[in-house]
């Protein structure tokens, strides 16, 4: 009776001093797209349509990358975290993306603020499909989303709250289109499909 009682001990006091060791994080397992902060949801929206995107008030900016409907209509592989952008309004991040969300520095924002303001980077034409993965929301001091700028980049089309002159045209035209991959990829924001 008394080998069993040793063999146990034995065994027991073998395993309490096996030091366990965690596996080697590379860069690949350390990112995990479902740990995505949500910023805050509070909306002040002027309702009075203006030449212009608000940029008087704006001291940040906030770039998303999600995935369309078509790219997890049928796999939803690649669907990752359900993320809350503002009220009304959320998607899915995908989890091969890197950066799925950016929070832009002061002078990145105004960059970003220009180019979207500027009359010469707009078409009078809009294309019909609208498959947008990008948007960036604008705060105002007190973290308040004042400014919304949705985007497709494979089809230039946009939408904006609040809607503004250049908004209503149609979409961006061949300048604006690159003006705007040139910045986001500057900025490591995911730009369109480009996983």
């Amino acid at each position: 009776m008394k080998t069993p009682v040793i063999l146990l001990t034995l065994f027991f006091f073998s395993c309490s001093q096996i030091k366990h060791h965690p596996p080697k994080s590379t860069a690949a397992q350390a990112f995990n797209a479902d740990t995505v902060i949500q910023e805050p949801q509070t909306v002040r929206f002027n309702k009075t349509k203006k030449n212009r995107f608000p940029d008087a008030g704006a001291v940040r900016a906030v770039s998303y990358s999600f995935l369309d409907i078509h790219d997890y209509e049928f796999d939803s592989s690649d669907r990752g975290q359900l993320l809350f952008i503002m009220p009304n309004y959320d998607q899915y991040l995908s989890k091969k993306d890197r950066h799925p969300k950016i929070v832009l520095t002061r002078s990145q924002t105004q960059k970003l603020l220009s180019i979207i303001n500027d009359p010469g980077n707009y078409s009078n034409t809009a294309a019909f499909c609208y498959s947008p993965r990008n948007c960036f929301c604008f705060y105002n001091s007190r973290s308040e989303i004042i400014g919304w700028y949705e985007v497709c980049f494979e089809c230039a089309r946009i939408m904006s709250i609040p809607e503004f002159r250049l908004c209503r045209k149609g979409g961006l035209n061949d300048r604006g289109l690159n003006e705007l991959k040139k910045f986001c990829t500057s900025a490591k924001i995911t730009v369109g499909n480009q996983l």
